[in-house]
């Protein structure tokens, strides 16, 4: 039997845009934050005033009213003094407790657990746009060789026997990118791809990129061959 484990959060998200039409509409600003199901506890934040990708244009009444609202508060002004352009590949969003984006790439950390007494298989989901990713978790690193477009992903599977890694297009297209996983000396050897998760806590690190990882924890022997 295979189960899946994931903590429980929730993720809130506060925008602010240009109008209420979001096929004409700009985003402004954006807020988030990672809270415990009881929102009693925040993980994580994340802040940014973003300049428009259209500039402003005033084409509805409810536009006026929006940006009326933003003239006043400052937040128009605060946007189109914005350098940071959501939908600029490579682009790394800050944190306030990092470096500025313009001069060091974010380095996240979290924490991944596998609450197995062995070495577990996974699933991890790299999001683009982003160059040659790396990821390191219990003194293993996780890296492909190649490049992801904005709107893509690619997931590596790493259960024996069913090891895989796909590329998903903007428009569902899939590729296999089985080659670009780096091996090095393989298992153990420090930078294998399909490194199993090792057993209880482990810290993750990696820049400037969106990942998911989802362990597999076995309680029985898997149905297919090793």
């Amino acid at each position: 039997m295979t189960s899946h484990t994931k903590p429980h959060m929730l993720l809130w998200v506060d925008t602010e845009t240009t109008g209420l039409d979001p096929d004409r509409c700009d985003l402004l600003e954006i807020a988030c934050t990672i809270t415990d199901m009881r929102a009693e506890q925040s993980f994580d934040q994340h802040h940014a005033v973003i300049h428009p990708d259209h500039g402003i244009a005033i084409t509805h009444a409810d536009d006026l009213t929006a940006l009326r609202m933003h003239l006043a508060n400052g937040l128009l002004e605060a946007s189109l003094d914005s350098e940071l352009d959501y939908r600029q590949p490579g682009l790394d969003l800050d944190y306030p407790h990092d470096y500025p984006h313009d001069y060091l790439m974010t380095t996240r950390n979290a924490t991944a657990n596998n609450p197995m007494p062995t070495a577990m298989p996974f699933k991890m989901v790299i999001y683009g746009p982003v160059s040659n990713p790396q990821l390191t978790l219990g003194g293993n690193r996780y890296a492909l060789n190649m490049e992801i477009p904005s709107g893509s992903y690619v997931t590596v599977t790493s259960i024996a026997g069913r090891r895989t890694i796909v590329m998903t297009a903007e428009n569902g297209d899939k590729t296999n990118v089985f080659d670009k996983g780096r091996r090095g000396t393989g298992l153990n050897g420090g930078e294998y791809i399909f490194q199993p998760i090792p057993p209880g806590d482990s810290t993750v690190e990696w820049n400037g990129f969106g990942v998911d990882l989802t362990v597999y924890a076995e309680e029985s022997e898997p149905p297919w061959p090793n």
